[in-house]
């Protein structure tokens, strides 16, 4: 599979989807505060962010598991944020 994902946030529940990300053949790039928490991933073929822009492509995807709200808009809006690497917003209807 080629399609690359980003992902941030590897704790206790982002770490096991990210695993299965990897496992499922996407082309997975990660970053975590704590970028100890990349190690097996990266081991595993994980590409590693050392800031939330890093992860994340114009028009890509990226997903967050993170602690709480605080750190959700750290990530998203503060310096280095994904959001303004985005690009615009696209909406799927079902």
């Amino acid at each position: 599979m080629s399609e690359r994902i980003g992902f941030i946030g590897l704790g206790s529940m982002g770490a096991p989807i990210a695993h299965n990300l990897l496992k499922a053949g996407y082309e997975l790039h990660i970053y975590n505060r704590d970028a100890r928490k990349a190690e097996t991933l990266v081991v595993e073929g994980a590409q590693q962010g050392m800031r939330p822009s890093e992860v994340t492509t114009t028009g890509g995807i990226v997903m967050t598991m993170v602690a709480d709200d605080h750190a959700l808009e750290q990530v998203t809006l503060g310096p280095d944020g994904l959001l303004e690497h985005l690009g615009p917003a696209v909406f799927m209807s079902p």
